[in-house]
């Protein structure tokens, strides 16, 4: 019983740690005028320095688009190409945002392989864990689901800045 507690407890903590690779929803910029359109990437890096998700192995189980009107499921609409995963129209004004699920991984680790990227991202507590159930040194399997979520902003006027002036001209 302890060593399933121990073994359970250390899986849900690495699921936690694999945010230290992270995941984001990248758009062409933030404000849009009404109608027009955003195209969205799924980039994975981290520190934000990164690139395009494989599509392959990450897969979006779930894409929505939320704004005042409601939610809209765009799971279907996704591609799993290399940028522009998600093309959708501004349709009103006001904060809006797409959110991503991805489908479930497993991630395996060889021997040996698993202490040094602990020890990166500060899990102190999962190695000392480890040492003490004797299994520092064996391989590990890491099971991680990634959200993401970006916001933007649609708008009637948009608003640019010209380099003549400093103030801004209304479009």
């Amino acid at each position: 019983m302890p060593k399933r507690l121990i073994s359970s407890g250390v899986l849900l903590t690495l699921a936690l740690a694999s945010a230290a690779e992270e995941c984001w929803l990248w758009p062409d910029k933030f404000r849009y005028a009404i109608g027009e359109e955003i195209k969205v990437d799924f980039i994975t890096g981290e520190s934000f320095v990164g690139g395009f998700w494989d599509g392959k192995q990450n897969k979006a189980a779930r894409v929505q688009w939320l704004s005042v009107s409601g939610v809209k499921d765009l799971s279907k609409e996704t591609t799993p190409t290399r940028g522009s995963n998600v093309t959708l129209s501004v349709l009103q004004e006001g904060t809006q945002m797409v959110v991503m699920e991805t489908n479930t991984l497993t991630r395996e680790w060889g021997a040996g392989k698993l202490v040094p990227y602990l020890e990166d991202n500060g899990l102190d507590d999962i190695v000392n864990t480890r040492r003490n159930s004797n299994g520092l040194e064996g391989p590990a399997k890491e099971e991680y689901t990634r959200y993401a979520k970006v916001l933007v902003q649609g708008e009637k006027k948009q608003m640019t800045l010209t380099r003549r002036r400093r103030d801004c001209d209304w479009k």
